[in-house]
């Protein structure tokens, strides 16, 4: 999938999006480092985006990149922390995923919920 010099292009313009689509691992690297420096006003589907993609790295290395953002104050960014944090392990995810599957008024409510569930299935062998 694309060329190793076409990757270097996209990791060059910092296009981490396009990098994990490609599989490549700098894309990883590239989205946790834009989640450091984004600062609290930053918000919106780019943060949320960015933290999936720091979160699907499956590494743990970037659970100091996501704990702060559990306090972040659009909701969605917090949700968007708290699932990849429990999908990390991470037992202050799990408990804010559950807060946010007990909020009917939260617009994601549901999937928290969905959310919680696979985890924990994952998690206990199921």
């Amino acid at each position: 999938m694309g060329t190793a010099q076409a990757r270097d292009v996209l990791a060059e313009r910092g296009d981490y999006r396009a990098l994990h689509d490609l599989r490549d691992p700098r894309g990883y690297e590239m989205a946790a480092e834009w989640v450091r420096h984004a600062g609290p006003g930053v918000g919106g589907t780019e943060l949320r985006l960015a933290v999936a993609i720091v979160g699907l790295s499956g590494d743990s290395r970037h659970v100091p990149t996501l704990l702060p953002l559990l306090e972040h104050p659009d909701p969605e960014v917090q949700y968007s922390a708290a699932y990849q944090l429990a999908r990390l392990g991470v037992p202050e995810g799990e408990r804010r995923l559950e807060e946010f599957a007990s909020t009917p008024g939260f617009v994601h409510y549901l999937a928290a919920g969905a959310n919680l569930a696979e985890i924990r299935r994952r998690r206990d062998g199921g």
